[in-house]
């Protein structure tokens, strides 16, 4: 453990050590006990029944010697209830408050965000709690940042992170939703077409779960008639039936119609963009030419977790679910890449590198400049093992992407489990 910057007093500075208490007790013990006899009969028998009818024990002795220590002299103490031994220790010295360790210092090849707007037509849209920083190394790495220096993709990139747990337009702030027109119409078309399709498809197949509850529940009505189970087990499993299909007997939520639940997002889009010199010119909007935009979306914010404990008599049963993005920590920086899981199966398809970070899904989003599903993570996977190749002879200018976080600065970051890491 850390100092913590306290000096612990010594016994020269004045603390009654629990020797010293004990040098005293024999004292205390004839002090208090003709103290008790100077009581009248009605305070000696509330004193008895608060002791339990016993002689004074040594305790109360040093209790009232300690009492008489920290607060000055008492000579009739009125004890309507038991004393509370509180060791007192007096010391001159004042407590040393321990001073709140400053955050690190950004590294300082940190592309300014004005050059970054200027040079690479690039613009990172930040959350309150969360700012995405890009080193100049990613120059040299991602030709995403390359094009755009060369003047393509002339509607420019924006990186926008949604603090929310996956990539929803609801998670837009005000600010980027004000500033992003585009992407707004992106996204809420797709999502709300998303929505009606699994409102629908609740409708749909809630005849059908509705009778496969009712067919569990017989069975476990029948179990409970010949004693294979008991109430209790009857009455928590028929609540897990309630619990997993609530969406059909209750209504879906929001979260329910939500389609696929992405930490990262990479979108182009065609958009108009004003000219210049038609602009100065008062050249009506038909004048406006189309562009190439580029979007990259990653969550940053917190995930959903749903927990419920059901339980009847002494049968218990949790129930929890969730979703989300893993929290950046500042441990989690500079990873290495053999500590990340090959996934197998389906999804390995699309996805091989399991358990993805926002850092590892960001790169991910920039691979797709070069490369689709699945190239796009063995893309992000081999510059994560160039950047750790270098970083182990002191280099770390490959880790360029910096995000700046209350609790320090989280140099890209390592894997951490999430649902359907990016898109």
């Amino acid at each position: 453990m850390e100092d913590s910057g306290l000096e612990v007093p010594t016994q020269e500075q004045g603390i009654e050590t629990p020797s010293g208490v004990e040098n005293h007790a024999n004292i205390a013990d004839s002090v208090t006990e003709q103290r008790f006899q100077k009581l009248s009969d009605d305070k000696k028998e509330n004193v008895k029944k608060i002791i339990g009818g016993g002689r004074l024990v040594r305790l109360l002795a040093i209790a009232t010697l300690l009492v008489s220590i920290g607060c000055g002299n008492v000579e009739k103490p009125t004890l309507n209830y038991p004393p509370v031994v509180t060791p007192v220790i007096r010391s001159e010295i004042p407590p040393v408050a321990t001073p709140t360790p400053e955050k690190p210092p950004l590294p300082p090849d940190i592309i300014p965000e004005n050059e970054l707007a200027q040079k690479y037509n690039t613009r990172v849209w930040n959350t309150p709690d969360i700012k995405l920083h890009i080193r100049r190394e990613a120059v040299n790495n991602e030709p995403q940042l390359q094009d755009l220096a060369a003047g393509k993709f002339g509607g420019g990139l924006d990186i926008v992170l949604l603090d929310g747990p996956f990539i929803h337009s609801s998670f837009l702030s005000p600010e980027q939703r004000a500033n992003l027109p585009g992407l707004v119409t992106i996204l809420e078309p797709k999502e709300k077409m998303v929505e009606e399709e699994r409102r629908n498809n609740f409708e749909k197949n809630k005849p059908d779960v509705i009778r496969a509850i009712q067919t569990e529940t017989e069975a476990l009505e029948n179990k409970l008639k010949n004693g294979k189970i008991d109430q209790d087990y009857f009455n928590v499993q028929k609540e897990l039936l309630k619990e997993q299909f609530k969406p059909y007997l209750e209504g879906p939520t929001t979260y329910d119609l939500i389609g696929n639940r992405y930490a990262g997002m990479y979108l182009v889009n065609m958009e108009y963009k004003q000219d210049p010199l038609a602009s100065l010119l008062k050249v009506e909007t038909a004048q406006q030419k189309p562009v190439l935009k580029v979007y990259i979306l990653l969550a940053v914010g917190k995930s959903v977790i749903n927990e419920k404990t059901i339980q009847s008599g002494q049968v218990r049963a949790s129930v929890s679910s969730g979703f989300g993005v893993s929290q950046l920590r500042v441990e989690q920086s500079y990873p290495n890449p053999g500590k990340y899981i090959i996934s197998t199966g389906l999804e390995g398809d699309q996805y091989p590198v399991g358990a993805q970070s926002q850092g590892f899904t960001l790169r991910h989003e920039f691979a797709h400049r070069v490369a689709d599903h699945p190239q796009t993570d063995w893309v992000a996977l081999e510059k994560i093992k160039q950047a750790y190749d270098a970083y182990q002879k002191g280099d770390d200018s490959g880790y360029y992407f910096v995000f700046e976080t209350p609790e320090g600065n989280v140099t890209t970051a390592v894997h951490q489990p999430i649902q359907n890491p990016a898109i």
